[in-house]
């Protein structure tokens, strides 16, 4: 028999490795890591790395830890290790070292950096990124406005309130005391009266005015509010009479015998003004020993200075273009000072008695200081010349009269008509001619076809007396007219002449008024080069700047300050003399030739004087020529045009 052996296969167990890192899964703590086996490093994961039972218990390469004092979770800056190391040291340490301050657990970086001026996020910066919110507070009240929100400490135009309904205005927010100025101070959507539960704290104070001229009347009666109840209520007081709307204080004085201005009186002449014009200035004539009847007056008068004293530099004054073209610039307005318009001019008598009274006046642009002895020749056009003003009234022995020279305003109508010619013009008793083709002199003053009194028929002639003989102004000139006006013609002489003794320039400037006899004119005698005055034979230098003689003259007086020519049967003639008459002239004297006014003796006999160029000989010295219907000492009017009424000016006024 045959045995048969059956050999199968016996089963083996294979040990379990999922992560194959080559332990089984009998000994390997996570057989899905293959990083966790044992043996393997322990690390500061949280997890038993090495399979032995323990977590993080000896870590391979433990991490740096850093001191932490205050606990904030980051360490100071020192570094220190702990002295065993491992994964969890323990409280008071940590892994960020970074702390800019390890001893305050608010400061470490990542904290917000709050308004304390400390850096609390350690980033070198302060205050830089706070978390407080501001408001934009552009007018510094404390207030800012609710739509402009900003992150900031202060300090930078920024406030900690909101609600300013006016960030420009510092007077203006929450809380504000309210005013009446129409505004909602207070920022609560009312403005002064409609605010009724926060009135204002300083109301008007309104005053009863029935008139309606802005002043109301004082007392008990008086209204305490931003407006008004109605229109018949004022915010100033005192008005004298309120049923008279020109009556209050500070309104204009008339003459109408009421007190105006409510100052407790009626004012005297000088009080009133015109309203008609913007600006015055206020003067005064007074006579002399003498009544001056019917006067010439003439003021000195800057308007450009008083113009620019009443109007702001810079600003457009109220003056138009003048008639003659020589003020002013084209338009409607003139600049400051420069702006007068002597169309403007008016000159009034300040009478409230007999009422006020318009005067024939005029301006005379480059002939400032008329009367004074100084060149009267200035520039055109600069505003400052002479007024001369024709007064119609007998101003009594020291006497006075006020006048106002208004301007400024509506062009004034001045009497007196306008001269043609100058050198020529028939006035009421005759006819008066300057003669520019001998010397300029007046040559003749004829009164019904008489020539009474003729400057150049002169024998003598008008010049100087020297050794050598006379020297005579009566040479051809050239004469001009220089600038008339309604009321004024004037017109220069201008020579010189040259003899063995020297030379000398003489110059005349004549002038006369429409309307008027009396003819003027302003003498002023120089040397122009050095002269010497000597006389041997006994007769000393002379000057006769006024010489004067009439065909056929007969009569002739002299007398103090005035000398008179005229026909045989003395009843029609010509007075003259001077107006402030030279300290160096003599009184006047006639022969029954001339009357004439010498200088005293410029060198006795004899003697030697050395006149170096430019010695001032007569200094724009003036002299009056009038027509006369009657003998010497018949015209009451000759005493106020030789010995004329001082004048003086006020300060420039405005309306």
């Amino acid at each position: 028999m045959i045995a048969l052996w059956l050999w199968g296969c016996v089963p083996q167990t294979v040990p379990l490795d999922r992560d194959r890192d080559g332990v089984d899964a009998t000994a390997d703590c996570d057989d899905l890591d293959p990083f966790t086996l044992p043996g393997a490093r322990e690390l500061c994961d949280g997890r038993d790395n090495d399979c032995d039972g323990e977590i993080d218990e000896d870590p391979f390469d433990p991490p740096p830890w850093f001191r932490d004092l205050d606990g904030d979770g980051v360490g100071g800056l020192d570094r220190i290790q702990p002295d065993t190391p491992g994964c969890d040291p323990g409280p008071g340490w940590a892994r960020e070292a970074s702390d800019c301050d390890d001893s305050d657990p608010t400061i470490h970086p990542g904290a917000i950096d709050d308004c304390n001026g400390i850096d609390d996020d350690c980033d070198g910066e302060i205050d830089e990124d706070p978390s407080s919110e501001r408001y934009l507070d552009d007018d510094g009240d404390g207030f800012g406005r609710s739509d402009r929100i900003v992150r900031s400490c202060g300090g930078d135009a920024t406030a900690v309130l909101d609600g300013d309904c006016d960030d420009g205005d510092a007077s203006v927010y929450p809380g504000a005391v309210e005013r009446c100025n129409g505004i909602d101070d207070d920022c609560n959507g009312s403005i002064d009266d409609d605010d009724k539960q926060s009135m204002p704290v300083d109301p008007l104070i309104w005053w009863p005015d029935q008139d309606l001229d802005g002043v109301g009347l004082s007392g008990d009666v008086f209204v305490e509010a931003c407006e008004p109840p109605n229109v018949h209520w004022a915010l100033a007081q005192g008005d004298c009479d309120d049923l008279d709307p020109l009556t209050y204080p500070g309104a204009v004085q008339r003459c109408d015998g009421i007190d105006n201005d409510c100052d407790g009186s009626i004012p005297d002449a000088s009080g009133w003004w015109d309203p008609a014009w913007p600006y015055r200035i206020s003067a005064v004539a007074t006579a002399g020993s003498d009544p001056a009847e019917a006067p010439i007056l003439i003021f000195d008068v800057d308007f450009a200075a008083a113009l620019d004293a009443l109007q702001p530099t810079g600003t457009t004054g109220t003056g138009t273009t003048g008639t003659t073209g020589t003020t002013g610039t084209t338009g409607t307005t003139g600049t400051t000072g420069m702006g007068f318009d002597p169309a403007t001019l008016v000159a009034v008598a300040q009478d409230c008695t007999t009422g006020a009274r318009v005067l024939p006046s005029a301006f005379s642009d480059g002939l400032a200081q008329l009367l004074d002895p100084v060149d009267p020749t200035d520039p055109v056009g600069d505003g400052h010349g002479a007024v001369h003003v024709l007064y119609d009234a007998t101003i009594e022995a020291s006497g006075s009269a006020p006048i106002a020279l208004y301007f400024g305003g509506p062009p004034s109508v001045t009497s007196g008509g306008l001269v043609v010619d100058p050198r020529g013009w028939t006035g009421p008793l005759g006819e008066i001619r300057i003669d520019p083709d001998r010397g300029g002199l007046l040559d003749d003053v004829i009164v019904s076809g008489v020539n009474l009194w003729s400057q150049a028929d002169a024998p003598r002639g008008n010049g100087v007396l020297t050794d050598a003989g006379w020297l005579s102004a009566d040479g051809p000139s050239s004469t001009q007219v220089i600038e008339p006006g309604p009321a004024i013609a004037a017109v220069a002489g201008d020579g010189e002449h040259l003899g063995p003794s020297g030379g000398f320039r003489y110059r005349t400037w004549w002038w006369g008024y429409a309307d008027h006899r009396a003819v003027f004119g302003k003498l002023a005698w120089e040397t122009t080069v050095t002269t010497v005055a000597e006389d041997p034979a006994g007769a000393a230098l002379a000057l006769r700047p006024i010489e004067a003689t009439s065909p056929g003259l007969i009569a002739s007086v002299a007398s103090s300050g005035l000398g008179w020519v005229g026909r045989d049967d003395g009843v029609q003639g010509a007075a003259s003399g001077w107006v402030r008459p030279p300290a160096s002239e003599v009184e006047l004297a006639c022969d029954m030739i001339s009357c004439w006014s010498a200088a005293a003796e410029i060198a006795p006999p004899g003697t030697s004087v050395v006149l170096p160029a430019g010695t001032t000989l007569v200094d724009h010295r003036v002299w009056v020529v009038l027509p006369t219907d009657g003998p010497p000492g018949s015209d009451p009017a000759l005493p106020g045009l030789l010995r004329p009424p001082s004048v003086t000016l006020g300060v420039a006024e405005s309306l």
